[in-house]
């Protein structure tokens, strides 16, 4: 027994596995194959099995890519909304404005009939709305960052044929 523990002998497995391991796995690897593929009836069915085993991984690895990358996007979005939200930004008035205009494009039908003016924080709105708009346009507006303050000069229409004149 103290023999096989010995620095200058190996274990008689350990030899074994060092000395045919590499023609032994070659052997198996080979019988395997041919069993696989040369048999007629079943060599048909496991390439099936196979073939069907590589989609399905495919398709999975492909989905996972996309999970990954929607969650890895939304994620970046989150933290970049967030850090914003945490700033404390003074726009100018030009750009509070642009932001202000870039935003009632999401809230108004025709956002062209709005004119907006920005002054430290308060934007003042002058134009054309439609009621049914007319909730969502100063919300959206408050929402903007840099924006202290709404003023409310919009005239109001109450159905499409009025406002379309």
């Amino acid at each position: 027994m103290a023999a096989l523990f010995r620095r200058d002998r190996r274990h008689p497995a350990v030899a074994f596995a060092q000395d045919h391991g590499p023609a032994l796995l070659i052997g198996i690897g080979t019988g395997v194959a041919l069993a696989l593929f040369m048999d007629r009836g079943l060599g048909i069915r496991r390439r099936r099995v196979v073939e069907r085993a590589g989609a399905v991984t495919r398709t999975t690895t492909e989905r996972m890519s996309r999970k990954a990358r929607d969650l890895r996007n939304r994620t970046r979005g989150a933290l970049v909304a967030t850090r914003n939200r945490l700033r404390s930004d003074r726009p100018d008035d030009d750009q509070l404005e642009a932001r202000v205009r870039s935003q009632l494009g999401h809230h108004a039908r025709q956002a062209s009939r709005i004119e907006t003016e920005a002054t430290d924080g308060v934007v003042t709105l002058r134009g054309e709305v439609l009621a049914t708009e007319l909730g969502d346009v100063i919300a959206g507006v408050r929402a903007v960052r840099g924006v202290r303050e709404v003023r409310n000069e919009l005239a109001v229409f109450e159905n499409e044929a009025e406002f379309s004149r």
